[in-house]
């Protein structure tokens, strides 16, 4: 598992700006993308080319391993919400006009994550996050079950994008 820990931590939480931390992250969801990288669903930019050459070697039981693992540490930052931060609304109210759901409705207004693939979000790198929901909203990261995250990132703007990042970056 040193090639995980290379990039995500040992435990889970990345050492850089580049990559999602996976402490605390949903086991469903973190399977899924191991299956989806090994599938070849999953390759938004050439960063994605190391985890597709990485889990060719994985079998099921590998990836579903990881996943238990990664689930029983830690979710990085904390439960409180900052309801003075200009990406609340978008958290918790979302922006009917433009039909979009609130971050909260599959997330959880902290960021802790839903039910079955719905992640967690909280305590990831800004740069990750603003990179990941770039991929959705131009269509290049396509992964998203019933592209419900792409249908809702269309209508975000840059700035949007990065409080939202800043919000759940902690």
């Amino acid at each position: 598992n040193a090639f995980c820990a290379s990039c995500h931590g040992t435990a889970g939480e990345s050492m850089t700006h580049n990559w999602p931390n996976l402490a605390g992250q949903r086991a469903e969801y973190t399977y899924k993308q191991l299956i989806d990288y090994q599938d070849g669903r999953r390759h938004e930019d050439e960063r994605a080319m190391v985890m597709i050459t990485i889990v060719q070697g994985l079998d099921r039981q590998d990836m579903a391993d990881l996943a238990a693992f990664y689930a029983a540490q830690e979710l990085p930052g904390n439960d409180e919400v900052d309801k003075n931060h200009p990406a609340h609304s978008l958290v918790s109210v979302g922006d009917p006009q433009r039909l979009i759901t609130p971050c909260a409705a599959c997330h959880g207004v902290a960021g802790n994550g839903g039910i079955n693939e719905s992640p967690a979000i909280r305590g990831n790198p800004e740069d990750y996050f603003i990179r990941t929901m770039k991929a959705y909203r131009d269509g290049s990261r396509n992964n998203d079950v019933a592209k419900g995250m792409s249908q809702f990132a269309e209508h975000l703007t840059d700035e949007e994008i990065k409080a939202l990042a800043n919000y759940y970056a902690y």
